[in-house]
């Protein structure tokens, strides 16, 4: 009994190691090391409310994913890690006290994350800026901290100029050090390099992050994929680096007795450098660049699937409930996304006897009664032309509201008899009041909202009503009135 007391301990023992060594994270941690321990499980399992600052939007979406990549540079023993919270950009100090810019400790960079090269003079490799909140739209703050990126890696572009200064051009030119920019809902990395005189700023990748746990399978793999381009862009200036500091070695041993007779990098390599202040400078930068338009992102066969299934559910309630706008919303899935307003038409002048009505009589007299006739036709059709707007107004504002109403019945009472399941009843529309429109934000007049599955694109359907020229021949109303039996509602 004591041998197989003894047996089984050490069998726990042999078991406890083995799960100590699966838990215990490797030095050259990889990409796709555990994933699911690293970037997109804090990201959903954690309970931080992803919008109510700075510090979450960091710690769930940008934080993980620097800090897998970072430990996983491990190019020529380069020692990377990533500093997270708000490390001070040295590279900035340096070049500052070099100017005689630098006062005192408002003068420090204070960063979003940095990740250092700790074995090759603890170089600054890639800068974090992060401007506020997740979905922040505030453009002065982007903007500001945009520029002031910018100026943050010119100064870690100049230290590696400076610290390898008897490098040549030639090997100094593809050198790249990164800025990330977390802005509204997206990742953008940056670089800059100096090329033929002049310092090209470069947007790499974009990533659009998607918190959703639903949109995992598009999310997760446009992740991995950004993690990956990043990890090989980072090794590759690492391996530029290194060559510059060989050139360097070599150089400096070359004019050891004469440096005077070699241009030093660190001469040529030479940009302004400036501390960005929100105090000082965000006056004026919503104005600025960069103006990137919103790039369209690859769909999945299974999001396609879905956006095919809520079209054909579309088109059938339009067709059993308002087949009035059937053919409009079938004019407006053609037109896409992409739909535009007619340019207005010229104005167009008429001159002089192109156009003039004529109140003369038989006798060649001025009559009062054609005048009066003229007038009242042009009020006439004034009216009727009013009236028309009117009507084709209203019918496409409640087209959207009619599309809607039918989407939240068809979830709501699915359970219901269909010839009763879409009826307008008072307690039905109380509850589509509560649940869809009272807790939600105001919209704002013009713009088009298609955040739900149960919304529909208006401008396009806006469109193509108006590409028909004509008011609809009757409301959903009236229809529903003659084609749904009507049912009395309960008191």
């Amino acid at each position: 009994m004591e041998h197989s007391a003894a047996v089984k301990s050490d069998q726990e023992e042999s078991d406890q190691e083995e799960s100590d060594q699966e838990d215990e994270v490797p030095s050259d941690l990889s990409i796709d090391h555990h994933p699911s321990r690293t970037c997109e499980h804090t990201s959903y399992t954690s309970h931080i409310d992803y919008q109510s600052s700075e510090d979450a939007f960091n710690q769930l979406f940008v934080w993980p994913y620097l800090n897998t990549i970072g430990r996983s540079i491990v190019t020529h023993d380069c020692k990377s890690g990533f500093l997270q919270g708000q490390p001070v950009l040295e590279s900035m100090t340096r070049q500052l006290k070099g100017l005689n810019l630098f006062v005192d400790e408002k003068s420090l960079y204070k960063s979003d994350g940095l990740i250092k090269l700790f074995g090759l003079k603890k170089l600054e490799l890639v800068l974090l800026e992060t401007s506020g909140h997740f979905t922040n739209s505030d453009k002065g703050k982007i903007k500001l901290d945009h520029h002031k990126g910018m100026y943050g890696i010119l100064s870690m572009l100049k230290c590696v100029a400076d610290d390898f200064s008897f490098a040549s051009v030639d090997k100094f030119s593809p050198v790249k050090v990164f800025f990330i920019h977390a802005a509204e809902t997206r990742l953008h990395l940056w670089s800059v390099r100096y090329q033929d005189g002049l310092y090209d700023f470069w947007r790499e990748y974009c990533l659009e992050i998607r918190p959703d746990f639903e949109d995992r399978a598009i999310f997760v793999p446009q992740l991995i994929e950004f993690c990956w381009n990043v990890k090989y862009l980072l090794e590759k200036a690492v391996e530029d680096i290194i060559e510059v500091k060989k050139d360097h070695q070599i150089n400096s041993a070359k004019y050891r007795y004469n440096p005077q007779e070699c241009t030093q990098l660190s001469a040529i390599v030479n940009p302004i450098i400036l501390k960005l202040t929100k105090e000082d400078d965000i006056e004026g930068m919503g104005k600025l660049g960069p103006m990137m338009p919103r790039e369209s992102v690859k769909k999945s066969q299974e999001e396609i699937a879905r956006l095919k299934a809520r079209d054909d559910e579309t088109e059938q309630l339009i067709s059993d409930h308002i087949p009035h706008f059937l053919e409009t919303w079938k004019r407006s899935k053609k037109r896409g996304q992409s739909s535009k307003a007619k340019a207005p038409e010229p104005v167009q002048y008429v001159a002089v006897g192109d156009d003039v009505p004529n109140f003369l009589d038989s006798n060649g007299r001025f009559s009062e009664q054609l005048i009066s006739d003229y007038e009242s036709n042009l009020t006439e059709n004034a009216y009727g032309d009013i009236i028309k707007s009117r009507s084709h107004n209203t019918s496409i504002t409640y087209g959207y509201k009619q599309l809607e109403f039918l989407f939240f019945c068809k979830k709501v009472y699915a359970g219901r008899p269909a010839i009763s399941r879409f009826q307008v009843r008072d307690t039905k529309l109380l509850a589509f009041l509560m649940r869809e429109v009272v807790e939600r934000e105001v919209r704002k007049a013009g713009e088009t909202y298609n955040g739900t599955a149960n919304t529909v694109d208006m401008e396009s359907f806006t469109a193509a009503i108006n590409a028909e020229n004509k008011k609809l021949s009757y409301s959903t109303y009236s229809w529903a009135q003659t084609h749904i039996p009507h049912q009395e509602s309960k008191s």
